[in-house]
């Protein structure tokens, strides 16, 4: 074993950015119990996270390597001071509260429709900016059919209008199975 390995050290460091209220200080303390090191974590007046952790070199590398991981942060250490960014970009899903219901053109047997978008959005400091590639679906309750549906039908659900799925709106979504 190496002295890098071996040898217990302890770290005070300071953390500048949108670092509070976010759960910055939950992950880092997770981060640290799940590796080993101990220490402690608190927010500042300033808006700064301020921490002492102790492990051993590894595992303090390991506990900001884990924190970085993170979608949304990005460490930059710059002279005992770092500097966090957070950003991401992430798959997101919104369920619509829609009822209609149906006989189910697959099945046979009466359903309803459950509406859901899909999405790519880009987050700065977890607040979403900015969404795009948006797809909207329809999945029956009876037997799981899944359609696009028509993106106007889709955007007219989600602005809350009254509107009934016809079968035209629809394509079936072909299924693709993965054998392990």
């Amino acid at each position: 074993m190496s002295d890098y390995d071996s040898k217990i050290i302890r770290k005070r460091i300071r953390v500048y950015g949108s670092v509070q209220g976010g759960g910055f200080r939950y992950r880092t303390e997770h981060a640290a119990e799940s590796v080993g090191a101990t220490g402690w974590v608190r927010n500042d007046p300033d808006g700064s996270v301020f921490m002492e952790i102790q492990g051993t070199e590894e595992q303090i590398d390991r506990v900001f390597a884990m924190v970085s991981q993170g979608t949304y942060v990005n460490i930059q250490i710059n002279g005992g001071i770092i500097y966090v960014f957070m950003m991401g970009i992430t798959d997101g899903r919104k369920d619509f509260d829609f009822n209609q219901v149906i006989t189910c053109d697959e099945c046979g047997r009466y359903g309803r429709y459950q509406v859901y978008m899909t999405y790519m959005v880009l987050s700065l400091f977890f607040i979403p900016c900015f969404k795009w590639n948006r797809h909207y679906y329809v999945q029956t309750t009876c037997c799981n059919a899944l359609y696009e549906l028509d993106p106007e039908i889709g955007r007219r659900i989600a602005r809350g209008e009254d509107v009934e799925i016809l079968p035209q709106h629809l394509q079936r979504v072909n299924a693709v199975w993965l054998w392990l």
